[in-house]
């Protein structure tokens, strides 16, 4: 078919390792050293960096395979680096997070590996806190996920004010081992807030470490079907009005195959009308009706202004 003979196959794995080591050439090949820097990097393209160092590290070997990330199975790349790193504390306390995590009875025995899902792939439009909560659950179920952001940074920088229930989510997910947001986070429940970049930063992480695929600066074209390629996704790299900016992740191929559904977590309509779903407003609170008033300060880098 014609998505099939255009499709480019974006960025290989020596490829993005290649740029990763340039990223983290102060970093030398100390494992700790690195996850010191995906644990506490706010910088994406760090975070994917010392993610792909890591792998590369703990024996990954994909000369030529795309996602070197993505493993089979239960298998997580968490559980590589959980060999790596040995006996380090602050890395076996995100594994008892994540383990924890994985060994909920909903996740027993990745119902989603199975049926009309196994062995295909699930696409999330959107790397906001519900796109990237949305894949990590999907991919505990046991899908193989890939996620698509057509921004390049996490630029949010409103305060979300969040239930306590939602806190001891945000906890379990890695909250206080990985950063953003702050290891204090959650001590008073009186002052329970938190960043959304800082969430998006922390699921992201996580994210990457239960074997999430994510492509940034990409965007989602439409959902076609070809003989040869199935139900897929068409990718474009996403276009910027000014110099565009270093990409973090690794250049997505033009196509997704393969796919067995997807998720628009983006905020807009372009998912749907990409399939026919007309969506229509059928109603919206009056101006004196609004309960809310969002309020974006001057964000100084220290503790407190978090």
């Amino acid at each position: 078919g014609p998505a099939a003979a255009s499709a480019s196959p974006g960025e290989n794995w020596q490829e993005f390792l290649a740029r990763a080591k340039v990223i983290t050439a102060k970093v030398g090949n100390a494992a700790a050293d690195h996850f010191e820097l995906f644990r506490t990097s706010e910088d994406l393209g760090q975070i994917f960096a010392s993610f792909v160092r890591l792998l590369e590290l703990a024996g990954q070997e994909s000369a030529g395979a795309f996602s070197p990330w993505e493993l089979a199975g239960d298998a997580y790349p968490y559980d590589r680096f959980r060999v790596l790193l040995g006996g380090l504390w602050k890395a076996k306390k995100l594994w008892e997070k994540l383990d924890k995590r994985c060994g909920k009875a909903e996740f027993q025995e990745s119902p989603c590996s199975q049926g009309r899902v196994g062995g295909r792939r699930v696409v999330v439009v959107g790397a906001g806190p519900c796109g990237l909560y949305t894949a990590i659950e999907l991919r505990l179920l046991g899908c193989a996920v890939t996620v698509v952001e057509r921004r390049t940074e996490f630029s949010r920088i409103n305060q979300l004010h969040i239930w306590p229930w939602c806190g001891e989510e945000i906890k379990d997910l890695g909250a206080r081992c990985l950063e953003p947001p702050p290891p204090d986070f959650g001590a008073n429940p009186d002052l329970l807030s938190i960043g959304i970049s800082d969430l998006q930063t922390m699921l992201l992480k996580t994210a990457l470490l239960v074997g999430v695929e994510v492509f940034l600066g990409t965007d989602y074209k439409q959902v076609a079907f070809e003989q040869e390629l199935g139900w897929h996704v068409q990718l474009s790299p996403a276009v910027s009005s000014g110099p565009s900016p270093p990409r973090p992740s690794p250049l997505a191929p033009s196509v997704l195959p393969d796919v067995a559904a997807v998720v628009t977590a983006d905020g807009g309509c372009g998912v749907p009308q990409s399939v026919g779903v007309q969506t229509m407003e059928l109603g919206s609170l009056r101006g004196e009706d609004a309960i809310g008033l969002v309020c974006n300060f001057a964000v100084f880098n220290t503790p407190s202004s978090r």
